[in-house]
């Protein structure tokens, strides 16, 4: 909820200060409002945040499928060997190798 009130913030922000005009051409009006605040080194934050955010929602997703596809196999909808799991760290090793396949 948080996040979305923060969207919602920011993106009322840019709509603010930029025309539509311009919003709607543009590729990046986050980093583009931020350049225009704060200068060009702001370009640079917000394109660092981005890469971190992008890599955690793929790692995020990769344990996600890891698991959907254990609960596949313990339904018999995946072959059983994605529903075992490592006797040490009880993670689903094969739901996570294929999770990184796909």
């Amino acid at each position: 909820l948080l996040v979305a009130l923060l969207y919602v913030v920011l993106t009322t922000v840019i709509l603010g200060v930029f025309p539509a005009s311009i919003v709607k051409e543009s590729i990046s009006p986050f980093t583009d409002i931020a350049t225009y605040l704060f200068g060009s080194q702001a370009a640079y934050v917000i394109a660092i945040c981005a890469v971190i955010t992008i890599i955690g929602s793929v790692n995020g997703g990769i344990l996600i499928l890891a698991q959907d596809a254990m609960a596949a196999a313990k339904y018999k909808l995946l072959p059983s060997i994605f529903g075992k799991r490592n006797t040490q760290t009880n993670t689903p090793v094969k739901g996570i190798f294929l999770a990184g396949i796909l």
